[in-house]
């Protein structure tokens, strides 16, 4: 047998192991949930968290794309009887689905077409941070905080190479005049700058993280407030 055949038999087995490993471990966590007798759990409960736990295996191993992970439901909910077809696929037509597949638009073409980093350096090459590596932090933190809550997560796709760009410039400048510098800390100094302004970013907004815009969903439903 030749090596490619070797290699696709091989691709072919862990494909396949991916594959089931959603429907194995959604009918091992059933199993375990009917041996526990959990007090008030019932059938249905059962059923949902199985499948719940099976498809973030899925999520997790990409043996089939994450979209149509999330129509399993869709398919599984009505022929279990957990829900009937037209109410599983109302949620899916809910405004907020809309919202935020708009607000994730916006973000790829931000990130296309360069205006994230056109902002950013703009803002990095401002006169008032003359020279100060505190300042140069403080606006790359303020504009990874301000893009945070625009671009949601693709904000650290460009601002993180931002980082160790302005890392390496600081290094050859000071190596240039002889000043020791510690580009390691230095790294790290940015590295934790990007990832603590853009998680305060993420939630000044409705479209920073998705989870935002599921409890606005869910706090309008539930209080009729808007």
């Amino acid at each position: 047998m030749s090596e490619a055949k070797k290699s696709r038999g091989y691709l072919n087995s862990g494909y396949l192991l991916k594959l089931f490993s959603g429907p194995a471990v959604a009918l091992f966590v059933y199993f375990i949930l009917e041996q526990l007798h959990v007090a008030g759990l019932e059938e249905n409960a059962k059923i949902c968290g199985a499948l719940y736990l099976g498809m973030i295996f899925w999520w997790s191993l990409q043996p089939i794309p994450w979209a149509a992970t999330a129509l399993v439901p869709l398919v599984v909910l009505p022929i279990l009887g957990l829900m009937p077809l037209n109410a599983v696929a109302a949620m899916y037509g809910q405004p907020i689905m809309f919202f935020m597949i708009g607000m994730f638009l916006i973000g790829i073409a931000v990130d296309k077409h360069r205006l994230g980093l056109r902002v950013t350096v703009s803002l990095l090459a401002a006169s008032w941070v003359n020279g100060s590596i505190y300042k140069l932090v403080f606006a790359f933190m303020l504009v990874t905080f301000i893009l945070g809550g625009i671009v949601n997560q693709s904000v650290m796709v460009f601002m993180i190479p931002i980082g160790v760009s302005t890392v390496i410039r600081i290094k050859q400048e000071c190596q240039s005049q002889g000043i020791p510098v510690n580009a390691h800390k230095l790294g790290t100094f940015f590295a934790l700058a990007a990832l603590y302004s853009s998680e305060a970013g993420y939630m000044t907004t409705p479209l920073g993280a998705p989870q935002n815009a599921v409890a606005l969903a869910l706090l309008e439903q539930t209080t009729g407030y808007t």
